[in-house]
């Protein structure tokens, strides 16, 4: 009798103990949370003046992110019309006359469209047809940044012979009308730049033709600066010999 008087006690114990608990815990949160509301600083009113500041910069923000693609188009468009205006000045591509010169962002190279037609064509051919493009680009890579007002890139060139498509102990007639082609543009742009731009431009170029290819056509930019012969170079001797 008094076993089992002592086993209903300790039930009805269990059964307690649970609740105890949750009651101990809610009291320690309670505790917390009043720890907290009386150590938070009291909340500053909100100035209208900023918050409006605020709202007009994120809806700037918001127009300038929906016109990047617009301006990607348009500077995209200005890049193309300036590779195209020195394309157009050359002779000595009788085969792509009229063509349009568009730089691909996705094969990261020049291409050049037939008239009337959508797609570029996959292949210009020869040597020389490809440095005329290299010309080309740089060219209006630089016209393009000089319009814009760029002016974190310096404005000149370096180029190394362009007459390597070409090149041998004698230039026959052909090959000699393209390289004076190259030339004359060259000298033309900086007369463009000069004159329509009014800016200023250099070219520094390393060439094996002779000096008569710019003389003999009345290339005014052209200032040959040295001429290396019997030995001399572009590294004088006596500073690799030492």
């Amino acid at each position: 009798m008094v076993k089992s008087r002592i086993d209903e006690l300790n039930a009805v114990k269990t059964s307690f103990q649970p609740e105890a608990f949750k009651l101990i815990i809610l009291g320690e949160v309670k505790a917390e949370r009043d720890r907290l509301l009386k150590s938070r600083k009291a909340s500053k009113p909100i100035n209208s003046k900023i918050l409006n500041e605020l709202g007009e910069e994120r809806s700037n923000l918001e127009n300038n992110v929906k016109n990047i693609d617009e301006i990607r188009i348009i500077m995209r468009r200005s890049l193309d019309s300036c590779i195209q205006r020195n394309y157009d000045r050359l002779e000595s591509s009788p085969a792509y006359k009229n063509h349009f010169a568009s730089f691909s962002f996705k094969e990261m190279a020049l291409q050049l469209t037939p008239p009337s037609q959508l797609f570029p064509i996959s292949n210009i051919g020869s040597k020389s047809n490809y440095m005329f493009m290299h010309l080309c680009f740089y060219l209006g890579l630089h016209e393009h940044m000089i319009s814009v007002g760029q002016m974190h890139v310096p404005q000149f060139l370096f180029i190394d012979q362009p007459s390597i498509p070409y090149y041998s102990d004698s230039l026959g007639n052909t090959d000699k009308s393209k390289l004076t082609d190259a030339f004359s543009l060259l000298n033309s742009f900086i007369d463009y730049i000069r004159d329509v731009k009014k800016g200023t431009f250099q070219i520094f170029m390393v060439e094996h033709a002779p000096k008569e290819y710019w003389l003999d056509n009345n290339l005014s930019n052209f200032h040959t600066v040295d001429e290396f012969f019997d030995g001399k170079g572009l590294i004088p001797r006596e500073f690799y010999h030492e």
